[in-house]
């Protein structure tokens, strides 16, 4: 009888920032044929406590369709949000010291933008953006402090172990980025992958047609629903959509001054803890 090969832990593991490109980054990587990434993305094992229970076990069933030879790979964009602190780089630190990690970093801003209009799609958020950003402890604030949630990992990895990349250079022209986070992985140069991807599409196909609604005139609803029932229809529609409109109209809406002046100066020691040259996202909005 053959034995079953040894489950493994990942090799590597992408630990964020979340709304930054994180889904794109997943897809390309499991694209590759020296790659297993695992089709669940975000498994929150070192960061959830319920599912930090479930055991190593568990978590190596997650990987369970490597072949030998392969790369094995996740991506949880939690193990960087501030919800969490620093337990997961000090449970990951403790259970895979040599796992290469990767950290994907987007306009401080623009991230927060993108964060509040996913929470507002899913009818999870119904604050202003000033209100929802505007005090020092919102998730949508302190997810976007670059510079505090990458120290809890490189105060537990080496330097080395951990590659940092812009989104806008991964996805834009020109730059090295991908190159960079191949070479990482001590994998041979190939050209980019073509194509961005997006988790909220991915994750939640039934939020397309609200999304859609939010933004219409409902015309089409004629085509599906019995003219006396249309009224009542669009009533009931309006008034779910209507909040979804409005929110993603708020999130252009400008942000609180204490929020842009904490990324200003978190973004400084980020540059100066990375090496990077000032400023690292020159389009900021300055405080």
């Amino acid at each position: 009888m053959t034995a079953s090969p040894v489950r493994r832990l990942p090799d590597f593991v992408i630990i964020g920032a979340q709304k930054a490109g994180t889904t794109t980054l997943f897809r390309w990587l499991a694209d590759e044929p020296e790659i297993y990434m695992p089709s669940q993305k975000e498994i929150h094992f070192f960061s959830r406590d319920d599912l930090w229970k479930c055991g190593f076990d568990w978590y190596r069933q997650c990987f369970a369709g490597a072949a030998p030879g392969q790369l094995v790979g996740e991506a949880s964009t939690s193990y960087t949000m501030s919800d969490y602190g620093s337990v997961p780089a000090e449970r990951m630190a403790s259970a895979m010291p040599h796992a290469r990690l990767i950290c994907i970093l987007r306009n401080p801003e623009e991230r927060l933008r993108s964060h509040y209009r996913h929470q507002v799609v899913r009818r999870r958020e119904n604050r202003s953006l000033a209100e929802a950003a505007g005090h020092s402890m919102s998730g949508y604030l302190t997810t976007s402090l670059y510079f505090e949630r990458l120290s809890p990992w490189l105060e537990r990895f080496p330097r080395q172990q951990i590659c940092v990349v812009r989104f806008e250079d991964l996805i834009g022209a020109g730059s090295a980025a991908w190159e960079d986070i191949l070479r990482h992985l001590g994998l041979a140069l190939r050209p980019k992958p073509v194509g961005t991807y997006n988790s909220s599409r991915d994750r939640a196909p039934y939020l397309r047609p609200v999304q859609g609604l939010a933004t219409s005139r409902l015309v089409s609803i004629r085509n599906v629903v019995s003219r006396r029932a249309q009224p009542l229809v669009k009533r009931l529609l309006a008034g779910r959509t209507r909040p979804v409109k409005e929110g993603l109209a708020q999130s252009e809406q400008p942000l609180p001054a204490q929020a842009l002046v904490r990324m200003a100066e978190d973004a400084e020691k980020l540059a100066a803890l990375l090496g990077w040259p000032t400023p690292i996202w020159p389009e900021m909005t300055p405080p």
